[in-house]
């Protein structure tokens, strides 16, 4: 662009300015009613709250009962919305959004007022919590069972371990055993125990400190400020709306000669 060519636009640009300026009134007032009617919108919008919870999935030692993304499907899905729809606290809610984190899960769910969110979504959490309750009582039971195992392995190689002992103390060993193969056998038969006990150990406190069944990180809260509709956002909307409508007709309809017209016939001061 030239200089002539920029000189001409900043001189154009100033003039629609002028021509709107001359008409600020007349912008301004249809701006406030179009604010004013964006305020009567807003406030005739049926109030809607929403509220929001974490639920911390059952965990079994290093593995999650279900991923995130699996717990976010199933709350999604068809089936669990049907079963939603029939519960009488759930009349007016609708699960706004379902957020699958690291090793939890985020639920959002609006309704027509703040008590009634918070009710939707405890049944929400309690759906998935009730989900997971008898996969980690599976879980847990499993681990039950090969403890129970791992401790009768170890007993059973310590009383082994002990008869061999004896046997050798009373000079008992057998036509195909000889002491010295006895104490390698009873080397390595104590050296099975630590490891078994130590594997013991590791799963005692794993199972206290990594084993938990899914629980709400945070309780249910309903937000106390209106979701939607929000007044401010459609007062602001409409008021600037407003403002460009009125503007755009003052310079479609208002003919440029007229608002030079009245430029030139205002009084100049010296």
């Amino acid at each position: 662009m030239t200089r002539s060519s920029e000189a001409v636009f900043e001189l154009d640009l100033r003039r629609e300015i002028r021509r709107v300026g001359m008409h600020w009134r007349l912008v301004l007032g249809a701006g406030v009613t179009t604010g004013v009617f964006g305020l009567l919108l807003a406030l005739a919008f049926p109030r809607v709250y929403d509220a929001e919870v974490e639920i911390k999935i059952a965990r079994s030692f290093e593995e999650l009962i279900e991923t995130p993304s699996e717990v976010s499907d199933f709350l999604l899905s068809a089936a669990f919305r049907s079963q939603l729809a029939a519960t009488s606290a759930w009349a007016g809610a609708s699960l706004a959004a379902v957020e699958p984190l690291q090793s939890s899960v985020r639920i959002r769910v609006v309704a027509p007022s703040p008590a009634q969110a918070a009710t939707a979504v405890e049944l929400v959490a309690d759906a998935v919590i009730k989900r997971h309750r008898p996969l980690y009582e599976r879980a847990v039971r499993e681990y039950d069972e090969y403890v129970a195992l791992l401790e009768k392995r170890i007993q059973a190689m310590a009383a082994d371990t002990d008869q061999r002992e004896r046997l050798i103390r009373e000079h008992k060993t057998g036509a195909n055993e000889t002491v010295a193969s006895m104490l390698v056998l009873i080397q390595d038969r104590n050296a099975e125990i630590i490891k078994a006990s130590r594997e013991l150990r590791d799963l005692r406190v794993r199972r206290e400190t990594r084993t938990k069944p899914s629980y709400v990180v945070v309780a249910p809260m309903a937000v106390p400020a209106v979701l939607w509709p929000r007044p401010v956002v459609f007062v602001a909307v409409a008021f600037l709306l407003g403002l460009g409508l009125a503007a755009s007709a003052v310079l479609l309809t208002v003919p440029l000669e007229t608002s030079d017209a009245s430029r030139q016939s205002a009084p100049v001061e010296v």
